[in-house]
């Protein structure tokens, strides 16, 4: 993530206590103002069909010692090797200072991205993290085992409330316990795993979570002594409670709950004290090379490079171990044919032990310069540039992970403006009818207004699509002036798949919106009809907040949050066209027959909405009784689940990106 201030934190350890469940079931309202943000209902990074459902599969291998992930692999999903599900969202945007990059993020949306089904305002168990077996039969409790970690409540995302707990358990006997199915006759059994508890923390906010342990992540030291837990089936788990915000508008229901864990290390030969890590690490993600904006046409930017390149960015570079340590630093930009266009090295420097000094302070290491520096233009609009950042440690010893020593990003030119990355962290929404917002840009040249790009998040029944008009305005004086264009049709928010996945809304206007030498400022936005939150995207990591303006009563103010509205205007001599988008889905039930069935049924497909059209976009689900997925199969004309015991199951027919979600009971009889 972007950083902005450089605040030295201090990693400290705790010892679990007993762990204590709070059962509390205490709804909560949503206060409504005149801005809001919301967390997302969706994760863009899982859903939309780009990243199809991700299935761990669970080895029979047990792993060996040691166990170590801190999650820098590039993947949203979490490491196969290690971990047996994939229900926490792994990246490296949503916390604040992590001790390396990269988190397992928990949250209130299942492994699609989609808020789980059973969300209600009352807690419940939402993600899980579990791990693969691991082998301890090797080891006693003279070994010295210690299993460690870092948490975090919220980061960026939202609060955890004092009955969301986050907690972790180990295994202490598979298939230790049976649940009777009373709904069928005769009833039926489910054996169980035993775990038990072994540490919880509460929900707080994230300051005072900070205020409480001077660390913005707090590191938790758990000795491993019970002989029941040296077998070469151990597991451990963690498992977060969620729950919603019981809002009457339903527009403003969404995620909720965030923890964020990092550095999980288990492994013999430790002793109370061993806290720190022979790891040298970037914290921070990779940061661009443009000063205003985040992407531009290649055109605008060669009009004033000078302007608009960075003469220097900021790096947070992390030593988590005992001793000082000597590194060298490098860095390269690339185009796609992996031809260089810049490199250099910063050469070689020592950096502290973080807890003596927090980040690299070294103006050369921390500030990395390259003055002049020019993207060489490619003949259009649109280019992109590799850039990697590279630290490597001198001397023996070996890092305990070697993959957070690189950063890489893509610098992006193309048809629009923007401020953002691409990626919203929260959802931005006006009250009450009638209330505009805009955002001010500035062209170097002289450029013709195609349309505009907006990233609305999807939302529970798709209940933001509500009504706005597009809007664009001159600059008067540093606040939105003239009505340059007004859409003539009321438009509604409408989604793509995936990451970076915009909605572009062209201008319907007879003649091009020229924006010459006198309208080189302008804003771009809309005014919204009704009371509901369009739930445009909002992205935490780009403070872009001078530029975002919005009006209730007559009078343009600066909006009150750090951060952007993903709103990008289109500009250039064409169009591209504009995707269509998914359109609201009407109300649909699923029809099963036979039911009750032997395990042959059949299922009908819903009618085609927006993209979804076919069988090949959908999913079949199936849980037990206990909400555990017992399977999922692609949509066909009939389903076989014979292979499944007596009793009742939950199906859901899902779009792949779940979008789309259907839920109906089969009951199996034998």
């Amino acid at each position: 993530m972007r950083m902005n201030k450089t605040r030295k934190m201090r990693f400290e350890r705790i010892i679990p206590g007993t762990l204590i469940l709070i059962l509390l079931l205490i709804p909560f309202s949503v206060l409504f103002s005149q801005e809001s943000l919301q967390p997302l209902q969706y994760n863009p990074w899982l859903g939309g069909g780009q990243l199809k459902q991700k299935q761990l599969v669970q080895s029979n291998t047990p792993l060996a010692l040691p166990f170590i992930d801190d999650f820098s692999k590039t993947s949203v999903f979490p490491d196969a090797g290690l971990w047996s599900d994939a229900h926490v969202f792994v990246n490296n945007v949503m916390a604040k200072y992590p001790p390396s990059q990269g988190v397992a993020t928990f949250d209130a949306l299942n492994d699609t991205g989609a808020i789980y089904p059973d969300a209600s305002p009352f807690p419940f168990v939402a993600d899980y993290l579990t791990s693969q077996y691991i082998d301890l039969s090797p080891y006693a409790a003279i070994d010295s085992l210690y299993f460690s970690f870092f948490y975090q409540p919220a980061g960026l995302g939202n609060k955890p409330e004092l009955q969301d707990s986050l907690v972790l358990e180990f295994l202490e006997e598979y298939r230790a316990d049976t649940l009777v199915d009373t709904t069928v006759n005769p009833p039926d059994t489910v054996y169980i795993d035993r775990w038990r508890s072994i540490w919880h923390a509460e929900g707080m906010e994230l300051d005072t979570f900070y205020h409480q342990h001077k660390s913005w992540f707090r590191q938790v030291m758990i000795p491993v002594t019970d002989t029941i837990f040296f077998r070469n089936d151990f597991r451990f788990r963690f498992y977060s409670y969620a729950s919603l915000a019981a809002a009457s508008i339903p527009s403003w229901r969404s995620n909720a709950d965030f923890w964020h864990i990092d550095y999980v290390y288990l492994n013999s030969n430790r002793t109370l004290g061993d806290t720190l890590f022979t790891d040298l690490t970037f914290v921070n993600t990779a940061p661009g090379f443009l000063k205003r904006y985040a992407s531009m046409p290649m055109r605008q930017y060669l009009a004033n490079p000078a302007q608009e390149t960075r003469d220097s960015v900021e790096m947070l570079i992390s030593n988590l171990g005992k001793d000082l340590q000597s590194y060298e630093f490098k860095f390269n930009v690339s185009d796609l044919n992996a031809t260089l266009v810049f490199d250099t090295n910063y050469g070689y420097t020592n950096i502290d032990p973080f807890y003596v000094s927090g980040y690299q302070t070294y103006p050369t290491h921390r500030y990395p310069k390259f003055p002049g520096f020019v993207f060489p233009g490619q003949g259009n609009d649109s280019a992109a540039f590799n850039i990697t950042y590279i630290i490597q440690k001198v001397g023996i010893g070996q890092e305990f992970i070697r993959q957070n020593d690189t950063l890489r990003a893509t610098q992006y030119f193309h048809n629009y403006l923007a401020y953002d990355d691409g990626i919203p962290e929260a959802g931005y929404g006006l009250s009450p009818a009638g209330s505009l917002l805009a955002v001010k840009f500035r062209l170097n040249t002289p450029d013709t207004l195609r349309g505009v790009q907006m990233f609305f998040n999807r939302t529970v029944g798709n209940s933001s699509q509500r009504n706005f008009k597009l809007v664009v305005w001159a600059d008067d004086k540093g606040l939105p002036g003239e009505v340059l264009y007004q859409s003539s049709k009321y438009l509604k928010p409408l989604y793509q798949g995936g990451r970076n996945a915009f909605q572009t809304y062209e201008l319907d206007t007879e003649t091009p919106l020229v924006l010459g030498p006198d309208k080189l400022t302008f804003y771009v936005g809309w005014v919204q009809q009704t009371d509901d939150n369009l739930n445009i995207g909002f992205d935490a990591d780009t403070n872009a907040q001078k530029v975002v303006y919005y009006n209730i009563e007559g009078k343009w103010q600066v909006s009150s949050y750090q951060g952007y509205v993903m709103m990008r205007p289109c500009i250039g001599p064409s169009l591209e066209p504009p995707k269509k988008g998914i359109a609201p889905a009407g109300h649909f039930q699923l029809s099963i027959y036979p039911n009750p069935t032997s395990g042959h049924f059949t299922l009908n497909l819903p009618p085609a909405s927006g993209k979804y059209d076919g069988p090949s976009d959908y999913v079949l689900h199936i849980f037990n009784l206990l909400g555990e997925k017992v399977t999922s199969l692609p949509y066909q004309a009939s389903f076989d689940l014979s292979f499944l015991g007596r009793g009742v199951y939950i199906l859901q027919l899902s779009t792949f990106d779940n979008y789309l979600n259907y839920q109906a009971k089969v009951v199996i009889t034998k």
